[in-house]
Formats: C-alpha cells, structure tokens, sequence
C-alpha cells in the first residue's frame, strides 16, 4: 500500500517538475527573446542616432561652405559698391520730365540773344520748368564731381567743368529717349575770363555755375566773371 501511494506521489511530483521545467522554459525563452529585441532596438537606436549626428555633421558643413560664400559675396558687394560710387553714371532723369508735354525753342529765333555772340549747332532744343532744371542739374553734379573733384588748371577748369555739365545733361536726354536734347548752353564771359552754362525755360535763360551747382542769376542781369558774351548751344 505503501508502495503504491509512494509511485502515486512521486508521478505527481514528475508532473509538477515537468511543468516548472515548461514554464522555466517559456520564461527562458521570452527572456531570451527581450533581450534579443533589446539588444536590436538598441543597435537600431544606435545606428539613428549616428545617422543624425553625421546629417549634422554634413549640415555643419553645408552651413559653413554658405557662410563663407556670403562671406566672399559680401566682399564682392562692398567693391562693387565702392567702384560704383566712383564711376560716372548717366543720371535717369525720367521721373521729372513729361515726355508728352515737352517743349522746345530754336536759339536763332530767340531775340534775347541779339546782343550776345550766339552759335548753336541743332535747330531746336528742348526746355524745362525752373525747377525741374534745378532737380535735374543737381544729379548731374553729382556725377561732374566725380570726374572734377576739385579745379585743376587747363584740364579741370571752368570750360571743363561747362562743357562736362553739358555732355552730361545731353546724355541723359538720349537715355530717356528724348527727340532733342536740352537747352543748356555754354556760356563764356571775355572780360571775365570764366566758361560756365546757362539753361533754358519757358521764358527765360539763366546763368549756372557748374563748378558747385550754384544759379547765379538770369542772363543779362549777370555781371564780373558771369558778363556773359557768348553763347554756344552744343550739338
């Protein structure tokens, strides 16, 4: 009887151990498998955060090589900037003429040269209001003081300065396509020994001292250095 109860205990007992031992297994196993899956999501997050840190290092570079092209941009700017505010450009004079409603006069016609020495070399120039001779004569100072910054004798006096101011002025009647150029003449005064210009309205001619942007007075009413004798419209 012993015995029998004996073997009964002891095959329960098997039973027993053989489902710990299943379930150890099972335990094992998933065991395994969390470190498994482990060990991949950590290679997995390794390997990303590698991968970023090497777009980081391509972007730092990217973000350098674009710097110091701005860099070198920039430079290129401020000398061109510099060459710019030094050479001589045609001023746009667009903004103060109306190019339907110009008008024009024909020097030879004009009795208010009968007392001077008058020579033109086209028939017809055109003229402007007062002020938009002053607006106008003020740009293109700018650009005769850039080829005349100070007087220099012979090659950078009155008739230099006068006939520059001139050239200047019929170059921008050109660039904003003008039929005629405008009435700016040379003027000269003998006695005085000084070349300066005059320019023309509507009514009347005035006399400009080119050499500092200066209206001195209207032609005739003029004296000492400005007396003027000649009057030459250029072509």
């Amino acid at each position: 009887m012993w015995g029998f109860l004996s073997a009964i205990f002891c095959g329960k007992q098997r039973e027993e151990n053989r489902k710990l031992a299943l379930e150890n297994d099972y335990f094992q196993a998933c065991l395994r498998e969390c470190r498994q899956k482990k060990q991949e999501y950590n290679q997995e997050f390794l390997d990303c955060v590698q991968a970023k840190i090497q777009q980081n290092l391509e972007h730092q570079d990217e973000l350098t090589r674009l710097n110091e092209e701005v860099h070198r941009l920039r430079n290129i700017e401020i000398i061109l900037e510099a060459a710019l505010k030094k050479a001589v450009v045609v001023p746009d004079i667009s903004e103060y003429i109306d190019k339907d409603n110009l008008q024009t006069f024909t020097p030879y016609n004009e009795p208010e040269y009968i007392d001077y020495e008058l020579h033109y070399a086209d028939l017809a120039y055109h003229v402007f209001p007062y002020d938009t001779w002053i607006q106008i004569l003020s740009l293109i100072h700018v650009q005769v003081k850039k080829l005349f910054p100070i007087w220099t004798p012979n090659i950078g006096d009155c008739d230099n300065y006068a006939f520059t101011t001139a050239d200047i002025m019929s170059l921008a009647c050109k660039k904003l396509g003008l039929r005629y150029q405008a009435a700016i003449p040379i003027l000269w005064s003998w006695t005085g020994g000084h070349a300066y210009n005059g320019f023309v309205t509507e009514s009347d001619t005035y006399v400009y001292e080119p050499q500092n942007n200066t209206v001195i007075g209207k032609l005739g009413e003029t004296t000492d250095s400005y007396d003027s004798e000649l009057v030459l419209f250029p072509q």
